[in-house]
């Protein structure tokens, strides 16, 4: 019963896995506890499609795109009107956004409750104690939307947050859920020992990477989205 999952939820990239919980998973297992990953942002990427999911992950990332479509599922008729998303965010921060850009948005969003109710009959949750999700970037409602139909299928399982998304003002603050009326802070104590492991193995990659590339004979730029091939 103290087995342990730990979820990478949309909008992620699917291009590299999530290093936090696979070093997390490394850390448990060495300490004798039973640890589980679990990749749902592959499930929704079969789901909406392979084009769409990685155009909203990374053409809408900065509106936060994904966490608009995941909100709606989490606070449903209480959430803000499409039209003052579209006019203010959308159409404000991208002139060309199409009509037919939005109809593909839309149509994701639709199929987020269907994705969520998969999410929770796919998984054996009588096997886990805790639940824990990594959360960066467009990860946050995704996640709290997954952790609310947890809580109401099993009140005994314990939800954790880490990552990116939980330092600062947003790791300091009292989060709930909606459906299930669970409150928690999801703010993890900072390790520096796994701070600075993750540290090290960052360049140790990333110099992997360009001695590899320089071998091969293939040219790479380092740039704030990522390193890639030119």
């Amino acid at each position: 019963m103290s087995r342990v999952l730990l979820v990478n939820m949309p909008f992620s990239s699917l291009r590299w896995p999530a290093l936090g919980i696979s070093l997390l998973q490394a850390e448990l297992k060495r300490e004798g506890i039973d640890c589980d990953l679990a990749y749902f942002n592959f499930d929704l990427a079969e789901i909406i499609g392979l084009e769409a999911y990685e155009w909203i992950n990374d053409s809408l990332g900065f509106v936060l795109g994904g966490e608009r479509l995941f909100a709606k599922t989490l606070f449903g008729s209480s959430f803000s009107s499409d039209l003052e998303y579209d006019t203010e965010v959308l159409l404000a921060t991208d002139p060309e956004f199409s009509r037919e850009d939005k109809q593909v948005f839309d149509n994701v969003g639709k199929q987020l409750e269907a994705f969520l109710d998969g999410c929770l009959i796919k998984i054996d949750w009588s096997r886990y104690a805790l639940v824990g999700f990594t959360t960066t970037f467009q990860q946050t409602m995704a996640s709290l939307a997954l952790a609310s139909r947890i809580k109401q299928h099993d009140p005994r399982i314990t939800i954790s947050l880490g990552g990116a998304n939980c330092e600062g003002v947003m790791g300091r603050t009292r989060w709930c859920l909606p459906e299930s009326g669970s409150c928690f802070r999801p703010f993890l104590p900072y390790q520096p020992r796994v701070a600075l492991m993750i540290l090290w193995i960052t360049v140790g990659v990333t110099f992997l990477i360009l001695c590899l590339s320089r071998f091969m004979g293939v040219h790479l730029a380092v740039t704030q989205y990522g390193t890639r091939c030119l």
